[in-house]
C-alpha cells in the first residue's frame, strides 16, 4: 500500500521491516518524518539521543490485534481499534509529546495541528482498509497456504 502522505514512489521504497521476535511487525520508513511531517514541529522537542536516521524516520509497529505505535522524532502515538459491531470499529488515537511539550499552554496550538494533521492522515486509510476488509472475507482469503507471511504480514 502506497499511502498518499507517503510521497512519490520513490519515497515508498525507502523503508525497511521491523520484526521483533514474531510477536511485533511493521515498518519503518526510512524519510518518514521528513517526507510527510505532521505538523510544523518547529516548537516542539525531539527525543533525546537520536541518531541522525532517527531525526528523519517514523516508525509504525503493529502489535496484534488492534494496536499500533507510531514513533516519530517529535513525539509517539499509540492508536488502539476498539471493535463496535460487526461491521464498525473506532479508533483512538493517543499522544505523548516530551517533558513539558505535553502540558505547555505555549504549545497548545502545535500539539491540536499535530492532532489534526493525524485525523486528516488516518481518514485517508479508510478507503483502503474498507478493500483490505472486503479482500479479507473474499473467497480466495480463504486460501491462506496461498498468502506469503513477508508480504501479506497483517493477514498471513
Amino acid at each position: 500500500m502506497v499511502h498518499p502522505q507517503l510521497g512519490d514512489v520513490a519515497a515508498a521504497r525507502r523503508f525497511t521491516d521491523v520484526n521483533i521476535d514474531d510477536t511485533v511487525f511493521g515498518i519503518c520508513y526510512t524519510t518518514g518524518a521528513a517526507d510527510k511531517p505532521k505538523s510544523s514541529g518547529q516548537h516542539l522537542r525531539q527525543f533525546d539521543r537520536l541518531s541522525d536516521a532517527q531525526k528523519i524516520s517514523q516508525d509504525i509497529l503493529a502489535l496484534y490485534p488492534n494496536t499500533l505505535i507510531e514513533l516519530q522524532p517529535r513525539h509517539m502515538m499509540l492508536v488502539a481499534i476498539e471493535p463496535d459491531g460487526p461491521a464498525r470499529c473506532t479508533e483512538h488515537l493517543n499522544f505523548y509529546f516530551i517533558d513539558q511539550d505535553a502540558t505547555d499552554p505555549k504549545l497548545v496550538d502545535e500539539r491540536q495541528r499535530t492532532a489534526e494533521a493525524w485525523c486528516e492522515i488516518m481518514n485517508q486509510d479508510i478507503e483502503v482498509l474498507a478493500d483490505l476488509q472486503a479482500a479479507a472475507h473474499s473467497p480466495t482469503a480463504s486460501r491462506t497456504a496461498d498468502m506469503s507471511p513477508v508480504w501479506e504480514q497483517g493477514t498471513a
